[in-house]
């Protein structure tokens, strides 16, 4: 429905909640029950990417967040093929993505000014 009604759209912020905070604010009125019920990796994976993909492609997205999604690599990079012309991307918290794969499908965004990588962590 955003994609269809906001034809001018440039910036989408799409941020999930970080784990630690759902689990500090476990027993506060402040985190939607969904959160406690379920785990939004199995809910959501890579749901984000193919969303923007199919239905905001055709959108001039110069700003994206992404904070705390649950992508993969290979939904990284059919958004990054799909949204050529971001400037600004925020992968912060983005757990299942890799540096290979963040490096690899953000060369190809040739607008790009500001990047802001997952914190890869060594396995």
């Amino acid at each position: 429905m955003v994609a269809k009604n906001c034809k001018n759209l440039e910036i989408l912020k799409r941020n999930m909640m970080d784990p630690c905070e759902v689990e500090r604010l476990e027993y506060t009125r402040f985190v939607p029950q969904n959160y406690l019920d379920n785990n939004p990796i199995d809910i959501y994976r890579n749901v984000d990417a193919h969303t923007i993909v199919k239905h905001m492609r055709h959108l001039n997205l110069k700003h994206l967040e992404l904070r705390f999604s649950t992508l993969t690599d290979k939904a990284f990079d059919r958004l990054c093929k799909a949204c050529s012309s971001l400037e600004y991307l925020d992968l912060f918290g983005c757990k299942n993505l890799t540096s290979d794969g963040v490096s690899n499908s953000t060369s190809r965004l040739k607008n790009l000014k500001k990047l802001k990588k997952p914190n890869f962590t060594a396995i």
